[in-house]
Formats: C-alpha cells, structure tokens, sequence
C-alpha cells in the first residue's frame, strides 16, 4: 500500500495526527504520550497515558471501537523506533481507520534530530495492513 493511495480523508487525518506529534516533539519538556485524533472535523483528540505501549494499545482500540460521533476516519499515533537494515530510526506510527475501508493501515514518519530540528523523511514507510477497529 502507498501512502498516496490512501484516500484524501484519510491522508488528511494522518497529516494533522503527524502535525499534533511533532508539536509533542518540538517541546521537549512533554513526554510523548500515544493518542487517537478523530471527528468530523479532525479535532478531537484523546491521550493516553499508560505505563506500558501494550496498554495505551488495549485502551486505543477500546476507544476508538465506541466513538459514536460519526467519525469516518480515525488515526492513533505513538512514537517508536523502526529497525531498518542499516539501524534504527526514530518514527512516528500512525495506525489509519477509514469507516470505508476493509482494513486499517500502519504507516510510520520517519524522523531525526538535525541542528536542533526535526527532520521527517520524505516519504511514509508502510508497516502492513491492521484490523480496521472502527467498524468492527
């Protein structure tokens, strides 16, 4: 799956979800909590706040599996780090719910520390195909 194949809406929801995780980022004096952006609008948002990522998982897809406001596209996003074959690269992982779509879409931003900046790569590296919890 390409990440430009994805539908506007969708692509649209993930680049606010990218845009909220960089201002995260950017502060430096936050801890970088998962969370779940949705709404007609793209402007609700729900942290969570676990001690484990396993945990803000369970709770994420809970979440998101009761949203009742006519949300047709969901992201929840988390910061991890990608094994690549030469190391690892810090990410942001977006995992992608459309009310249209069969399945839901992991893709991760790739990103660095240069000069004080955050750098993203240019493209969206896709992680696989998930289960779509918005609709099922």
């Amino acid at each position: 799956m390409e990440y430009n194949n994805l539908t506007p809406e969708l692509k649209e929801t993930a680049e606010k979800a990218i845009d909220i995780a960089l201002d995260i980022l950017k502060t430096k004096t936050e801890k970088f909590h998962s969370f779940v952006i949705y709404g007609e609008k793209k402007n609700k948002l729900e942290r969570f706040i676990t001690d484990s990522d396993d945990d803000a998982l369970e709770q994420a897809i809970e979440f998101i599996e009761e949203i009742d406001d006519n949300s047709s596209a969901v992201v929840y996003a988390y910061q991890d780090e990608i094994k690549l074959k030469d190391g690892k690269e810090a990410a942001i992982v977006m995992n992608i719910y459309g009310d249209e779509e069969d399945n839901g879409y992991s893709f991760a931003q790739l990103y660095r520390y240069a000069d004080n900046k955050i750098q993203l790569s240019d493209e969206k590296l896709f992680l696989g195909n998930i289960r779509n919890v918005l609709i099922f």
